[in-house]
C-alpha cells in the first residue's frame, strides 16, 4: 500500500503502512533504498533544505540524507 509519495530529482520517494520508505528511480523503477525508522504509517513527506522529512502515525517526524 502507498499512504504517502513525493518526487525528488529523479526519484520518487514511497510511504506506506509498515513505517518503511522506499526510494526508486525515475530511469529504471527500480528500488535504490530502503529507510527504516517509523513504527507505524508513514503518511506525510516533504523535502527541507535538501534533506527528506517524514511523518508517521507513531507520532514522530523522521529527518533523512538522501
Amino acid at each position: 500500500e502507498v499512504w504517502s509519495l513525493l518526487v525528488c530529482g529523479n526519484s520518487l520517494v514511497v510511504g506506506g503502512p509498515e513505517g518503511m520508505l522506499e526510494v526508486f528511480s525515475f530511469t529504471t523503477a527500480e528500488s535504490m533504498r530502503t529507510l527504516d525508522g517509523h513504527s507505524s504509517w508513514v503518511h506525510s513527506l516533504a523535502l527541507c533544505g535538501g534533506r527528506l522529512v517524514s511523518a508517521s502515525s507513531d507520532f514522530t517526524v523522521k529527518i533523512w540524507v538522501l
